[in-house]
């Protein structure tokens, strides 16, 4: 075996952003807490997108009617292809809007995409969120179950693990089953077992040595 020190990482990391303009309302975690996928997290003013989806239904009700109508009158050579082809692209222009709100308006929910960890909010009830191509951030959420944990063997012992394990075939097997154990600082022995899960292709040329990454089960989430 051999000793190395590490860090440990998220599995996942992701800002929760805002997708759509409008006042932040609702606040619906504790800064911190751990949260359930599909948990509503935030919520930003909904009035005025449900009353866009309201109003696009109703367009695409009267365009839905009126290609119906045209394509009856076609049947009886009481209109022109032309008419036909004009109603039913606001048919399907009024469709394409109508999801198009109602996408809108599923976006004032921010919800969890995983099981994981909070970080703080960044943007207090009441302000006001503004339309931008990357979103307006609103916190950070971790995936910590499992964990992993980064750490790098120097060139001197990689050369030496060479020497140990024969072919490169038998080196790369390793990953996915080699096992790692890991101590955080204060404990004794090494507790946490897990498993060597990556390690990287080419050797860091400023450091001299190359990044592995152990995978870890956390249980001790909330």
């Amino acid at each position: 075996y051999e000793l190395f020190d590490g860090n440990v990482s998220a599995l996942l990391s992701v800002d929760l952003v805002a997708r759509v303009p409008g006042y932040l309302t609702k606040i619906e975690f504790a800064d911190g807490a751990y949260v359930k996928k599909d948990q509503r997290l935030f919520v930003i003013e909904q009035d005025q997108y449900i009353q866009q989806v309201n109003l696009t239904k109703a367009v695409f009700a009267e365009a839905r009617i009126e290609i119906n109508r045209q394509k009856a009158l076609l049947k009886d050579n009481a209109t022109s292809q032309a008419s036909v082809d004009k109603a039913n692209s606001a048919y399907l222009q009024a469709e394409a809007n109508a999801k198009l709100a109602q996408l809108n308006l599923g976006y004032t929910e921010v919800r969890a995409p995983f099981d994981g960890l909070m970080g703080r909010h960044l943007i207090d009830v009441g302000n006001y969120l503004g339309s931008s191509p990357q979103g307006v951030q609103l916190a950070t959420i971790q995936k910590i179950n499992p964990i992993y944990v980064y750490f790098s063997i120097n060139e001197r012992d990689l050369l030496k693990l060479k020497n140990t394990v024969g072919s490169a075939d038998q080196r790369k097997s390793m990953v996915n089953k080699l096992p790692v154990a890991v101590a955080l600082q204060g404990e004794e022995g090494y507790p946490h077992p897990g498993v060597l899960d990556f390690a990287a292709n080419l050797l860091n040329t400023s450091t001299g040595s190359l990044q592995l990454r152990a995978e870890l089960p956390n249980d001790r989430v909330n």
